[in-house]
This record gives C-alpha cells, structure tokens and sequence, in this order.
C-alpha cells in the first residue's frame, strides 16, 4: 500500500502488484492497509491472496476465520475478482480486468488447493511448512509427471 501512495504523490505510472496468503490476514494491520488503500483510491494497487485455507498450524477457518472474506474486501470498498488460481488463463484475465479497473484497489482472490496433484499433500496443513524426505519427493514427482494418483487423475 505504501509504495502505490508513493507512486500516486510521485505522479509514477507503475502498478504495484502484491501477493499474500489468507493467514497473513489475521493481522490487524494488514487490514489497516486495506482501508487505506481504498481511502486513497489506490488504483495502482493489485492485491493477490493465496486462498488455500491453510495455515502452518491449521486450517484458517479453525484458526482465525475470514470468510465472508469477498464481502469483507467489498464493505472496504475493493474491486473483489475470485479465480481458480491454478489456472492461468483466470489469472491472466483477471490481472488485465485488475489493470482496467480505475476506481479503487482491486483484490485477486485465488482459490487453490496445497499440493494439488499430490495425494498424500493435497488439503494437508502439516505440508505448509514442511519438506518432502527424498523418498516422498520422489512419490509426488511420480504423481506430477502423469502416473496416476489416489483421485484417478493424470
């Protein structure tokens, strides 16, 4: 948010683009940036939230839940955009529908599942902060690269 206010007052033609994960939204002042950012109408501003439900010590909505989390950016008066964020051609669509709006910030919430094609990981919160053993690297590469997983996907 800082550095769009100081683009804005430097007359600066950049977009500042930020990426953070829906636990970070427990801190107070992140939503204190939120507010500031559509008190200052901070068009230059795209927000990506990482929106995997997860955090390392659970899932967010055990831990601190944010859901109604669209209408909570809307009420600060956010342009409010939802993807599936493991698809690209939404991020792409989405980033350009960001850069169009000139209302306000706009917030990119993308939905994604953790280790998504990884059976033995997908959904885990114990896997947000942990490395794979080389054996279990090797079990998730197998996965990834087109055996078939527990979920009969390629």
């Amino acid at each position: 948010m800082g550095i769009a206010l100081a683009a804005r007052m430097d007359d600066a033609r950049f977009r500042v683009f930020c990426i953070t994960s829906d636990g970070e939204h427990d801190s107070g002042n992140h939503w204190e940036a939120v507010m500031a950012a559509n008190k200052y109408k901070l068009s230059n501003l795209t927000l990506f939230v990482d929106r995997n439900m997860i955090q390392i010590d659970g899932p967010t909505e055990e831990i601190m839940p944010l859901d109604p989390l669209v209408e909570k950016y809307k009420a600060f008066g956010w342009h409010v955009l939802e993807i599936d964020g493991h698809n690209f051609e939404e991020i792409i669509a989405s980033t350009d529908e960001a850069r169009a709006h000139y209302q306000g910030p706009t917030v990119i919430i993308a939905k994604i599942m953790p280790g998504k094609g990884v059976s033995f990981m997908e959904g885990d919160f114990h896997w947000h902060g942990k490395a794979p053993s080389p054996e279990e690297t090797k079990l998730a590469l197998k996965e990834l690269i087109g055996e078939e997983n527990s979920h009969g996907r390629k």
